[in-house]
């Protein structure tokens, strides 16, 4: 699915890359790997996303770390999952989702 979407959008993946492996997780993915160094990820996301022009984005997040780059973005995406959202991701987003293959759905239905 990222494939595809890749086809219309750029994608990034922006992470503090915890375990070391986000690389290669996504060696052979059309994606943007942005990762900074632990400390303030709530800055750097909602940074990052005034650097693109947050007025032509879509953010997905689930964190608390992820509520002022939601707060920011054109559309902002929450995303429940398995291991569960934060409320105030919930509440700063414009759309919840149940699971990211979802948000990938939804996205790529362009109606």
């Amino acid at each position: 699915m990222l494939t595809e979407l890749s086809t219309y959008l750029n994608v990034y993946i922006i992470t503090a890359d915890t375990y070391g492996n986000v690389r290669k997780q996504c060696k052979d993915l059309p994606v943007i790997i942005e990762t900074f160094c632990r400390g303030n990820a709530t800055i750097y996301k909602k940074e990052f996303i005034e650097k693109l022009g947050y007025k032509s984005t879509i953010a997905v997040g689930n964190g608390l770390n992820d509520v002022e780059m939601l707060k920011k973005a054109a559309l902002s995406i929450a995303v429940i999952g398995d291991e569960g959202c934060a409320s105030q991701a919930i509440v700063n987003s414009h759309i919840t989702c149940k699971s990211i293959k979802d948000v990938f759905d939804m996205i790529l239905k362009k109606k």
